[in-house]
């Protein structure tokens, strides 16, 4: 599927310039409640689709001098509670992006991670928190104003 999406912009524009893997999705529960298919999920979307697009752009990219950004999060870096499989597959990607940024440092491509805190998207208006959610666990994920 990647590699068709990946020819097909090629067709389209006879050429990639850039391939930037914003998708993700966040299922918030208690760890030992996530069921296998959410985890699952989690994974294919936040981690196993950019590798597959990327696998599918880098022949193009490196054509073109091109680049990738991969957006991860804050929690790549910061663990947040009831949100196991997603900091695990944000932290993924950020290694990914440098594992990637490495291999190909003599090539003519690169390979860049953003990692952004809470933001007001479609991914957050869809959170719903455990109906047991421990309050102070949960305030402390969150920044404070100045």
């Amino acid at each position: 599927m990647s590699a068709l999406l990946i020819a097909a912009a090629v067709a389209e524009f006879a050429r990639l310039d850039a391939l930037c893997n914003v998708a993700g999705i966040i299922v918030m529960c208690h760890a030992h409640e996530m069921s296998a298919v959410d985890f699952q999920r989690t994974v294919a979307v936040n981690l196993s689709a950019p590798f597959y697009l990327i696998q599918a752009a880098i022949p193009h990219l490196l054509k073109a001098n091109g680049a990738v950004v991969n957006v991860t999060s804050s929690a790549a870096f910061v663990g947040e509670a009831y949100a196991v499989a997603y900091c695990a597959t944000k932290a993924g990607l950020n290694q990914m992006t440098k594992a990637l940024a490495m291999e190909y440092i003599h090539q003519p491509i690169r390979f860049n991670a953003v990692a952004p805190g809470g933001m007001a998207t479609n991914i957050a208006s869809t959170i719903k928190m455990p109906a047991d959610v421990d309050a102070r666990v949960a305030r402390s994920m969150r920044p404070t104003s100045a």
